[in-house]
């Protein structure tokens, strides 16, 4: 609605998935990093229980979720993610009472779409791993601290920028990812052996090239029906609209 007010203004926003002449969006593949995040989190779980504290059931905060028990999964098929929603971007008490729950149920590695570190201190008090979010979050658990899958919009705006300057920007989706180092795993635990981190990197270089990709079939849901079907992948406008769950991820409210 602004943007027609304004037509001579060209309008970017993050995470956006509606268009129009001088209205483009971007957001950064961030369930690559959460699929990498997984990997680690399986490697690294003895329970085979995954904790995640989530904020508010959109496909963002889902896709993010599907990736990280994939990337899991790859690792121990029997893995299992437990989500505790708070429908709340930012609420320490709230996200340090998630966190508490899910370590005393048996989750030995925690992770979070949530805007504090109340998550990493609960970890760190309660000696489980955790894995951050956004930006690095090792200052909070220092001992626990297992990666954080941080963002970086650098790319994305300077190319934003660029193409303004240069007089060819137009309306489209930029969605960067960790070919340009969009989605990284940030400050890693020494705790990661070396074995670990070169199949970190490997796969990341894999889904950096194209040569795999995070929601490749064949995909279950929690009802058993077949998403994605074997040799097919998920597109980004399916992506975009995700609402539904893979199979391993238990919804506890």
């Amino acid at each position: 609605k602004v943007a027609r007010r304004f037509p001579q203004t060209t309008f970017m926003h993050a995470s956006g998935y509606k268009q129009a002449r001088n209205v483009g969006t971007y957001q950064i593949r961030a369930f690559q990093g959460r699929y990498l995040a997984g990997v680690l989190a399986g490697h690294m779980s003895e329970s085979k229980q995954l904790g995640y504290v989530a904020a508010f059931p959109i496909p963002e905060v889902i896709r993010g979720i599907n990736a990280f028990t994939l990337g899991a999964q790859s690792v121990d098929p029997e893995i299992k993610i437990n989500v505790v929603w708070l429908n709340s971007w930012l609420d320490t008490a709230r996200e340090r009472e998630a966190a508490d729950l899910l370590i005393s149920r048996g989750n030995d590695v925690i992770t979070h779409h949530t805007e504090t570190p109340a998550i990493m201190m609960a970890a760190e008090a309660a000696g489980a791993w955790a894995i951050g979010y956004q930006y690095d979050r090792s200052q909070f658990a220092p001992t626990r601290h297992l990666a954080t899958i941080a963002h970086n919009w650098m790319p994305v705006y300077k190319e934003v920028i660029r193409a303004k300057l240069a007089g060819e920007w137009t309306s489209s989706s930029i969605w960067y990812g960790v070919e340009h180092s969009a989605s990284q795993l940030v400050s890693v635990s020494g705790a990661v052996e070396r074995p670990l981190r070169d199949q970190l990197s490997d796969m990341e270089n894999q889904i950096g090239t194209g040569k795999f990709r995070v929601f490749s079939g064949p995909i279950y849901d929690t009802e058993g029906q077949l998403r994605v079907a074997e040799g097919s992948h998920l597109s980004d406008a399916e992506l975009i609209s995700q609402e539904w769950y893979v199979a391993g991820v238990n919804n506890t409210q």
